[in-house]
């Protein structure tokens, strides 16, 4: 009952004590139901009714010549669509809120990729990075703002499966509007490890054999394919053929193929650091200038919008006025995603992009100076030189007129072996 006086609406009047016989008398003599009667402390009646019982009340004491009793309160849903028709943006704002929210979980709000095995695998160069595939699956039109209706998850996959070799299973679930994708790579060996050779072009297919990149005394071959031609203690010099993809097997064939592995020796390599006494050097200026947009459903508008041209278009035309000219400003983007109260991101993002002007200054450095950014420079070539065991070193400085030519010869034990291509032509 309390449910359907709430919809029909109800209405409080106050009958005075003056009164209350002669409207008491109208109520029974009418048969007009009253939902409470509250007796207040100085005997006037309070009296609850449904607003149309209300009206029709009110209409017989004002035909009765008496006077209408004053109306304390009006409650229910007539109530509330009255306050909202001096509103009416309210139930329009509730109504697009509403569509909005029944549209928006129509379309893909978030891509989610998760690699199962990254972890696992050893070797670096099979892991799978999640942004590529992100990426990618975006060049597809698996994105923010996919209409999911029309999303053929299986036939995505195995289209995308036939393109990319390095994965070997891939799943999409849908869970509401957030597409999580879970990936698995291949793990399969490198072509250059099975010793096979690569398809070329006009039926012409690629070997490789492995020579020197310089001169040492071979100390031991790690060779995966293929043949070592070299023995540990013999000397080789650069461009000597080291080991080979072609040779003749048990049975008297041929057999071409790629060479995979390494070949260490005693060698001796030469790392050179070149430092300018006069260095050019950047700093800011001080001057900035920054645009802000919304990115939604991956459309980027600005703010505040405009239908000619971006803000990079306007700031690439007028940064010469600015005091800014070509690549004397850095970048900088700032993304901050707009999430709900729980923390579930939404398909917004407001992005902030700054400009930052900079210009070019030369400085003059000392001797001590360059020294010391020569042997910074050389020890960075060395934490490159991966493969290499470090025997001893030999440092020269040369002070030239301009500039310091600092040279180190590194005696080690490293990989010489440098793989090069050989073509075969297919049989027809």
């Amino acid at each position: 009952m309390l449910f359907l006086d709430f919809f029909a609406g109800t209405t409080t009047i106050h009958i005075p004590l003056s009164h209350r016989r002669a409207m008491i008398a109208l109520l029974i003599r009418n048969q007009i139901p009253v939902l409470r009667t509250v007796k207040e402390k100085d005997c006037s009646l309070s009296l609850t009714l449904h607003d149309k019982a209300a009206k029709h009340f009110l209409t017989l004491v004002e035909k009765r010549g008496l006077p209408p009793p004053p109306c304390l309160a009006h409650r229910g849903f007539p109530c509330l669509l009255a306050l909202f028709a001096k509103r009416p943006g309210i139930p329009i704002g509730a109504v697009l809120f509403i569509s909005i929210l029944i549209l928006s979980s129509l379309f893909c709000w978030r891509v989610d990729v998760i690699c199962l095995d990254n972890d696992s695998l050893r070797d670096p160069s099979l892991r799978i990075n999640p942004d590529q595939i992100r990426t990618e699956l975006a060049e597809m039109g698996i994105g923010p703002g996919l209409y999911l209706p029309t999303l053929n998850v299986r036939q995505v996959e195995n289209r995308y499966l036939i393109q990319n070799e390095d994965l070997s299973w891939m799943a999409i679930n849908r869970e509401g509007t957030v597409l999580s994708v879970e990936i698995r790579p291949s793990g399969k060996v490198k072509e250059d490890r099975t010793g096979k050779l690569l398809p070329g072009e006009d039926n012409i297919r690629v070997g490789t054999n492995l020579v020197a990149d310089g001169d040492g005394i071979i100390v031991r071959d790690e060779i995966r394919s293929g043949v070592s031609l070299v023995l540990p203690e013999q000397m080789v010099t650069k461009g000597e053929l080291l080991a080979t993809g072609i040779f003749e097997s048990k049975d008297g064939d041929v057999i071409c193929g790629r060479v995979s592995g390494k070949i260490f020796a005693k060698t001796v390599r030469r790392l050179t650091a070149e430092i300018p006494f006069i260095l050019k050097e950047e700093r800011y200026t001080g001057e900035s200038t920054s645009s802000i947009s919304l990115s939604c459903f991956g459309k980027t508008f600005c703010i505040p919008p405009s239908p000619i041209v971006t803000f990079l278009e306007i700031f690439k035309k007028n940064r010469a006025n600015a005091g800014f000219s070509d690549a004397e400003y850095d970048i900088i983007v700032e993304d901050t995603p707009i999430c709900l109260p729980n923390g579930v991101p939404l398909p917004i993002a407001v992005s902030k992009t700054v400009f930052l002007g900079k210009e070019q200054m030369q400085r003059q450095i000392t001797r001590d100076e360059a020294l010391l950014l020569a042997k910074e420079s050389i020890d960075a070539q060395l934490r490159a030189m991966t493969d290499a065991t470090v025997l001893s070193t030999e440092c020269t400085e040369s002070w030239e007129q301009e500039r310091l030519v600092y040279t180190v010869d590194v005696f080690c034990i490293d990989n010489i072996a440098k793989e090069t291509e050989y073509y075969v032509s297919s049989p027809k």
